[in-house]
């Protein structure tokens, strides 16, 4: 069977795993008294392996396999949980991503050799500790009342009645294969009456390496031993005669066994917390038929359009009447298909936990991460590239905002400081805050390195924290004093602003020096479609979006001033650069002479003035990319099918202008 049809499901099923794991961990660290979550770990772990193992990567298997012994250790109690176990625990998810991604790719496996020795050290450890108490897991041939009946009926019709104890060899990556592979065979010769332990913990391979199983058959013991012995990775089969004084023999003390197994069984889950069990409420769908499904709607938005522009011009109610109706169902239909592209923001929100964690404990500070509105859904192509800018972000707290221990206490804060990332829908946006309590900005520090960088003029004293914000967006600006792997190398929140613009959002940071940092970024819940105001430049129309737009007047051009050899106009006491958007994209200038329409424009946080031929109105339109045609253009984000069948070009208003 050809299995590599099924490499993008198990990347993606294998993923979730290890997002499991990731957020496992760190509840075990919290909560080390916590069984479920060791025994929810373990179960990941194991199905993992069996995964791996089913589709031949055989070092993602092997890998697996050693991080799941430590794991069952763990939930046997024989290893102590420790920081040093936590971190190895930690790096051998780190490894197994990476030999998932390379496994998927098919590049060149990278060495793990000391991660394996690392995980190989816990559970030599481990064996080196005293044993627990509950003792061995070595399994007899113990029958119940029903199959003790079972097997005097069998032996009473000529069938010989055999236990057969079964030892795997050590290090078998897939005992619960194994163990199938061993019933399917006796299957085929006789019929199992009960297994010790129950089939149940044999698949979930609550075992160590020996079981055991009652059978009936017509074959002797002899050829018994041969068959089991003959499946792989099978050290040894012992073959016992059953006879029926056996038969009859315990059976009373198997049932009080039994009895108070199921009373210690009642106890431990009623004193345990309750747990849910994992379910993905998700439907995968591939991204290629999504976008084809957007497309169509695309294409029937612009068909909407066209009829409604071309029934405009009659007036019979009837036609009215229907395109109304046309109306209703697109937009429906739209609003439908556009929500399968939105996908919950946890995606991204999920890999911080751990980076937190890691970073916290590597500047030997203690950060609290508090997550609220994960559930929150934007456009999957948002979420795609808002992660990283995320990241530097929350790095720039930890770094530059968060203080040490000590420095918290003593001013009078909690030892560990807190960083709160949120989301929420506000509008046709979405909000996405990163909070901390941390030191806030430094206003004179960020002014001593502006002029250092020859940003402000020499001996400038105050600036405002509208001015400092300002100052940190500038390209390459940073305060750090020295370069660690977090900060300090220049690359800083310019870069953080540009994907934002890029995604049609805008950034802004609030802050109380001391106290608190916080930085909001506004971005639209999607790009597929979007709304945009039509204006008319050199006799062609061109879309604006409408979330860039702040108002729209007309001006004299008496109004129009200079200032530093650049035209401006004053609009309620503040002047604005004012600039020809025909001229903007290498068309013919506006005549200047009369009223001029003039779009008032959000670029990079200040606005600008855009001189207009005339104004159309407010349409949705569709982004057609223009990229893989005439590759990037400066200041044009794509283009759009008007009504009329036209190609208007749409404005990127954060790159038109320099």
């Amino acid at each position: 069977m050809d299995i590599s049809s099924f490499r993008e499901v198990f990347a993606a099923e294998a993923r979730d795993y290890l997002q499991s794991l990731n957020e496992d961990l760190l509840e075990f660290e919290r909560n080390p008294q916590d069984q479920g979550t060791v025994d929810d770990m373990f179960r990941a772990a194991h199905s993992l392996k069996g995964m791996a193992g089913t589709m031949g990567f055989d070092e993602l298997a092997e890998f697996t396999h050693e991080m799941e012994s430590v794991l069952d250790l763990l939930r046997t109690g024989e290893l102590q949980l420790t920081t040093e176990v936590i971190n190895v625990l930690f790096r051998s998810v780190d490894t197994l991503e990476l030999l998932l991604e390379q496994t998927i790719s098919e590049e060149p496996i990278s060495p793990y050799d000391e991660q394996v020795r690392s995980l190989k050290a816990l559970i030599q450890h481990a064996s080196l500790a005293p044993p627990p108490t509950t003792g061995g897991e070595h399994f007899s041939a113990e029958l119940n009342v029903f199959n003790r009946e079972t097997i005097k009926q069998g032996i009473a019709q000529g069938y010989q009645a055999f236990s057969v104890s079964v030892v795997l060899r050590p290090n078998t990556i897939l005992k619960s294969v194994r163990v199938f592979t061993v019933f399917q065979a006796l299957e085929q010769v006789a019929t199992v009456i009960q297994s010790n332990p129950p089939i149940q913990d044999l698949d979930d391979e609550k075992f160590d390496r020996q079981f055991v199983l009652v059978i009936l058959t017509k074959e002797s013991a002899h050829h018994i031993r041969q068959l089991v012995e003959g499946i792989p990775e099978i050290e040894s089969a012992d073959v016992q005669s059953i006879s029926l004084a056996e038969a009859g023999e315990g059976a009373e003390a198997v049932e009080q066994a039994a009895e108070e197994t199921a009373a210690s069984s009642d106890a431990a889950v009623s004193a345990a917390p309750i747990r849910g069990h994992r379910q993905d409420p998700l439907v995968r769908v591939e991204t290629e038929r999504l976008d084809k499904l957007i497309n169509l709607v695309g294409e029937l938005v612009i068909s909407r359009t066209q009829v409604i522009e071309m029934v405009k011009g009659g007036e019979a109610t009837d036609r009215m009447g229907a395109v109304d109706q046309l109306d209703r169902i697109t937009t429906e239909l739209q609003y439908a298909a556009m929500s399968l592209r939105m996908v919950p923001i946890k995606q991204v929100f999920d890999r911080f936990p751990r980076m937190v964690r890691d970073l916290a404990q590597s500047r030997g500070k203690e950060i609290n991460l508090e997550i609220f509105g994960e559930t929150t859904e934007l456009d999957r192509s948002i979420v795609n590239q808002i992660g990283d800018p995320l990241v530097h972000l929350i790095r720039n707290s930890i770094d530059h905002g968060i203080e040490p221990k000590e420095e918290r206490i003593a001013k009078g804060k909690p030892g560990a400081g807190t960083i709160r990332l949120n989301a929420r829908h506000e509008g046709s946006y979405i909000l996405i805050e990163i909070m901390d309590d941390g030191k806030g900005l430094d206003v004179n520090r960020i002014r001593d390195k502006a002029v250092e960088r020859n940003l402000l003029p020499e001996g400038t004293k105050e600036i405002s924290m509208g001015e400092a914000v300002n100052l940190l967006f500038q390209p390459g600006f940073s305060t750090a004093e020295i370069v660690t792997d977090l900060s300090g190398r220049g690359v800083g929140l310019d870069a953080v602003k540009a994907v934002v613009e890029s995604l049609s959002g805008t950034i802004s940071v609030e802050s109380e020096p001391g106290k608190s940092t916080r930085t909001t970024i506004k971005l639209p819940l999607t790009l597929a479609i979007i709304k945009a105001l039509l204006v008319k430049v050199d006799g062609e129309t061109v879309a604006i979006p409408i979330q860039a737009v702040r108002e729209n007047i007309q001006i004299e051009s008496e109004q129009i001033k200079t200032v530093q050899q650049r035209p401006v106009i004053m609009l309620r006491n503040e002047v604005l650069p004012l600039y020809d958007l025909a001229q903007c994209l290498g068309f013919t200038p506006v005549d200047t002479s009369g009223p001029l329409p003039v779009i008032i424009v959000e670029v990079r946080g200040s606005k600008v003035g855009f001189i207009v031929e005339d104004l159309i109105g407010q349409q949705e339109i569709v982004i057609k990319s223009l990229s893989g045609i005439v590759g990037d253009i400066k200041g044009v984000a794509g283009a759009t099918i008007l009504g009329n069948g036209r190609i208007a070009l749409i404005i990127d208003n954060s790159t038109l202008i320099g």
